[in-house]
């Protein structure tokens, strides 16, 4: 069976060492892809743990699950 990410994070990271040059940001370089995504949701993942340390990590799952925005919806702002 194909594994399939079930949530997503930000995309194009503005970091100060590698990636594209931001056209209004001098000082901002553009990263792409799951490697700039997922240290976001692990980010809000820790963010978790430090606010209620005992959850299990399909308890993370659920929580990142229920509350994120569906991307395929145009509505989403």
């Amino acid at each position: 069976m194909r594994q399939v990410p079930s949530v997503t994070g930000p995309d194009r990271t503005c970091t100060t060492f590698f990636g594209t040059q931001d056209s209004f940001d001098s000082d901002c370089f553009r990263f792409s892809g799951t490697s700039a995504a997922a240290p976001n949701v692990a980010a809000v993942a820790a963010l978790l743990l430090e606010i209620q340390p005992h959850l299990y990590p399909d308890e993370i799952r659920s929580i990142l699950q229920e509350t994120a925005r569906d991307m395929d919806d145009q509505d989403t702002l």
